[in-house]
């Protein structure tokens, strides 16, 4: 506070909302399934716990595109969906208007799809987490369709901005790309 005025601030968040922003990255359906511990098998090793509720979340690089959709007036994300599982629907009602998408379909994977289990009983602790995932990098031929849409519309954007998670899409030719644009 001592370094900028709370006008100064305001002035230079309004700002932001002539950037256009280009987002690249990997999206994570977050799923956070509740449950209360009821005790331990008496068939087997294990501790069994009963169904409360969950909740679904557009994460990764689709949580990201929201914040910046949030100060910024025109965002475009590029990511990845997998053809076995899209969930395409629910991401496309979880980003906000004044994003555009470029979906690209992975033939061998679902979207990635987080599910953790909560202890809801004991303060929220993380029981064991269950990924529907393929992080190999993309197929070549998946690779060159989004190297060739980014060349497209690259210059058109202010600001790039790159969300590796380590799912597979941000390949070393996809980053060189990036760079060299």
């Amino acid at each position: 506070k001592l370094k900028y005025s709370f006008d100064e601030i305001i002035n230079n968040l309004n700002k932001l909302h002539n950037l256009k922003v280009l987002l690249i990255g990997d999206g994570i359906i977050d799923e956070y399934h509740y449950c209360s511990t009821m005790g331990k098998s008496p068939k087997s090793q294990l501790i069994v716990n009963k169904y409360l509720y969950h909740e679904i979340f557009a994460g990764g690089v689709f949580a990201i595109a929201n914040h910046i959709a949030g100060v910024c007036g025109k965002v475009h994300l590029i990511s990845l969906l997998g053809e076995e599982d899209s969930r395409e629907d629910f991401i496309s009602n979880n980003l906000k208007d004044n994003i555009s998408v470029d979906f690209f379909m992975r033939e061998d994977a679902p979207s990635v799809i987080k599910k953790r289990y909560i202890n809801n009983t004991y303060h929220n602790n993380k029981l064991f987490e269950v990924n529907f995932i393929n992080d190999t990098p993309i197929p070549d031929k998946l690779e060159q369709k989004v190297i060739e849409r980014i060349e497209t519309i690259i210059s058109d954007y202010d600001l790039v901005i790159v969300s590796d998670f380590g799912h597979g899409l941000i390949t070393n030719n996809i980053n060189r790309t990036i760079e060299k644009q």
